[in-house]
């Protein structure tokens, strides 16, 4: 999720047969029922082909104004809560916190995820929110922090970090009070390579279900070309999503963690592999060779549905992937699309407004800076001081 993550991505996949209409864009989606018989994946449950056609059809979003960052020059990226609240994940500072957040004038309200080796202490931070809880995690010490929003007006509440015992993970989702759901960065599979090596692709750390990363039969070092996926839940804790980094892949679970639907297209990305030979003491290290494929790369959720930002190309560079547009998929958590935006530069971070067909996204700009904008489908001339009277974050917040 970091910008500095360019292992971006894309997928294979064709299977059409029962053609329907989907939501006011009337744009089909090809559906094929199937357990198994595909040459990447063994049990993909339900399978549904979004054709390309849909992102033809999407709703051109324009930006309604900038938000000033000045107050917080050290933000890697940033989200906001309740069209007033401001969560930056901010740069490494020696001594400071990774995670600070704001009130709507950007006056700090609380910060935690301090910089360094000591208890509660960070090495780096990748932050996301999902539902009710902001995310930090720390890929080197194998550690993560859930940070309750409802819980941040209470000067008291201090979230402890909790370790996954596992260093390089960069996909976990809170599962229960005692377990996380995290991606197996040795899951893969690909016929001209001719890999297919790790059991499943989810795993519960913590807890009676503990499982081990490190599958027996691993050949390759796959890391490289898995990290930097999606992982998230409903609000109900009811569906687990999984959303492909490199490839044009989403996976739905229930609770249970059994597969019940996929999702593939609607670009069909093919990403050419090299392999490095490791040394005495490594693995063989798998890349991208040339062009990197971009796919899924953030999202946003409420009670009702889901957004998922989508490139659906390849790029070469950081430069060429700032400038990529991005498609926004509304989806209710069975996965049916509701509606598709498109906005014309790659987005880092998203985050819903209340408004309509309206978010906030983090950008690179023109100038190569990082930008907050409120973007919309409605292009309303407005500027952060004429904009919506914004409800004291004390009275959100409590």
């Amino acid at each position: 999720m970091s910008r500095t993550i360019m292992t971006l991505n894309l997928g294979i996949v064709f299977r059409l047969k029962i053609a329907c209409i989907v939501s006011v864009l009337e744009c089909v989606i090809l559906i094929s029922v199937c357990s198994c018989s595909h040459e990447d994946y063994e049990d993909k449950g339900i399978v549904e082909v979004i054709d390309n056609n849909i992102l033809q059809s999407a709703k051109e979003l324009t930006d309604i104004y900038d938000i000033d960052l000045t107050k917080c020059p050290q933000v890697k990226t940033i989200s906001v809560l309740y069209d007033s609240i401001f969560v930056t994940d901010n740069q490494m500072r020696k001594g400071q916190n990774f995670i600070s957040v704001y009130d709507g004038d950007f006056n700090i309200i609380r910060e935690f995820a301090r910089h360094g080796k000591g208890h509660d202490e960070f090495l780096m931070s990748d932050m996301w929110i999902n539902g009710n809880e902001i995310i930090a995690n720390d890929i080197i010490q194998g550690q993560y922090m859930a940070i309750t929003i409802d819980s941040l007006a209470c000067l008291n509440y201090f979230p402890h970090t909790l370790t996954v015992n596992h260093s390089g993970l960069t996909s976990i989702c809170i599962w229960n009070s005692d377990s996380v759901i995290a991606v197996n960065p040795h899951y893969f599979r690909d016929k001209e390579m001719n890999i297919k090596q790790g059991i499943k692709r989810l795993m519960v750390i913590g807890g009676a279900g503990d499982e081990e990363m490190q599958d027996k039969e691993i050949d390759v070092d796959t890391w490289n070309v898995t990290e930097g996926s999606l992982l998230f839940k409903s609000p109900d804790n009811k569906r687990l999503i999984f959303a492909d980094c490199s490839k044009s892949l989403i996976e739905i679970y229930d609770s249970s963690l059994t597969l019940v639907k996929t999702i593939e297209g609607p670009v069909d990305l093919k990403a050419e592999y090299g392999l490095e030979n490791g040394d005495d003491s490594s693995l063989p290290s798998l890349y991208f060779k040339g062009m990197v494929p971009s796919a899924y790369s953030c999202f946003c959720t409420d009670d009702t549905h889901l957004y998922l930002c989508y490139n659906g190309t390849f790029c070469s560079n950081m430069e060429e992937q700032d400038k990529m547009p991005t498609y926004i998929f509304k989806m209710d958590w069975d996965g049916n699309i509701k509606d598709v935006y498109k906005y014309g530069i790659n987005i880092l971070s998203l985050s819903k407004s209340k408004d309509k067909d309206t978010f906030y996204v983090s950008v690179i700009d023109s100038v190569g800076d990082l930008a907050l904008r409120k973007i919309s489908t409605i292009p309303i001339m407005q500027s952060p001081e004429h904009s919506p009277t914004r409800v004291p974050s004390e009275d959100l917040l409590r």
